[in-house]
């Protein structure tokens, strides 16, 4: 099994601009009375995290990773989820294609833990030989405790880099680990992406 380097963000600055610039510009745009609507507080309220919290990501003190926080800036904000995390993770324009192509005729479980079950099994069936527990954290770069908590159902994968990772490993498309994990539709997750599919 090929040894997975999970990314970390080399890409923090440009992530707190790219949060920071479209919240002054979404703010500016606004009548007077409305611009309250996009204050570093009103704005944290919505995404489910403190003002202090979101004036540390605007500043580049915090990193993006957590799934839900990237969610919630997203549909916040406007800005679609595959560019928040094609910049923190620093992914190719053909990465994010494959991680974020929502195929509306392909069927994906709704349950992470089912499908990494489904998945490692079919690792089995494919190479002849299990894959451990241990041998897939190892490769996520988290514990063999943690994943196998992850794996069970009894935790949530909140760190993107996890995410990506289990993309990357069982080669399921990054939207669908996200989607399963934030609770939502198919529908909810394509109306914060907006890949350009040109050729």
């Amino acid at each position: 099994m090929k040894q997975l380097s999970i990314p970390k963000s080399q890409n923090t600055e440009e992530i707190a601009q790219l949060i920071r610039e479209k919240r002054e510009l979404l703010k500016k745009s606004l009548k007077k009375a409305h611009r309250k609507d996009f204050s570093i507080r009103v704005v944290a309220k919505r995404v489910g995290i403190s003002p202090t919290h979101l004036e540390r990501l605007e500043h580049g003190e915090r990193d993006l990773s957590t799934i839900n926080i990237i969610y919630g800036i997203s549909r916040e904000l406007n800005i679609p989820l595959n560019q928040l995390v094609k910049v923190y993770l620093g992914l190719s324009d053909e990465e994010e294609r494959r991680c974020f192509l929502v195929d509306g005729g392909a069927y994906h479980d709704i349950d992470n833990s089912r499908i990494i079950k489904e998945k490692s099994a079919k690792l089995l069936e494919k190479r002849g030989y299990k894959v451990t527990e241990q041998e897939v954290a190892t490769k996520l770069g988290c514990s063999k405790s943690h994943f196998n908590h992850y794996k069970s159902g009894r935790r949530k994968f909140k760190d993107i880099r996890l995410l990506y990772g289990l993309s990357e490993l069982f080669d399921v498309p990054l939207y669908v680990f996200i989607r399963n994990e934030l609770g939502i539709t198919d529908d909810e997750i394509a109306r914060v992406i907006n890949l350009d599919i040109r050729e």
